[in-house]
């Protein structure tokens, strides 16, 4: 805070007295205040004037002041509306991405379940032809052995194919 500045003094030559120029002067014998009575109304009436202009500048600045943060709020509003719809438009696009990847996903998998069920039952198809071919296999073995110990039997010598077919068999049904 800056000093406080001194008063000047001002001394009467006829008492010695020295006064504050700041004081009404009513105290002092003989000097007239010095403003009039029509000066005082003067000077009242300007300020009261200037009073009123200042009244009228703050009510103004006031007003603008609130058509400021009206404006303002319209505007933070209308962003959040718009920043709402954004965000719902978009959180609606990824729901409906994720509902075509879900079906993209199960007609993969419906895909994928036909393919291995058709495998299954050619699996199926092909282990019953390979079962009966063996099958089929073994019991002519059986009849090819049979065949051969008859003619063993009836002493009907047998070659030397016969022999290593018959060796084979036998393999076969173990």
């Amino acid at each position: 805070m800056p000093p406080r500045k001194s008063v000047p003094r001002v001394s009467l030559s006829e008492s010695g007295e020295d006064i504050d120029v700041d004081d009404d002067f009513s105290d002092i014998e003989g000097l007239k205040p010095p403003v009039t009575n029509a000066a005082t109304l003067k000077i009242m009436n300007n300020i009261s004037g200037v009073r009123c202009d200042f009244q009228d500048v703050r009510r103004k600045k006031q007003q603008q002041h609130a058509e400021k943060l009206a404006d303002l709020e319209k505007r933070f509003t209308k962003r959040a509306e718009e920043d709402k719809y954004k965000q719902e438009t978009h959180v609606r696009e990824l729901l409906e991405r994720l509902d075509q990847a879900i079906q993209k996903k199960m007609a993969c998998e419906e895909a994928m379940m036909q393919v291995v069920n058709s495998v299954k039952q050619d699996t199926e198809a092909f282990q019953l032809a390979i079962s009966s071919i063996y099958a089929e296999r073994i019991q002519q073995c059986e009849e090819g052995i049979a065949m051969a110990e008859q003619a063993q039997e009836d002493g009907i010598p047998l070659m030397e194919e016969e022999k290593r077919q018959r060796a084979r068999m036998e393999k076969l049904m173990e």
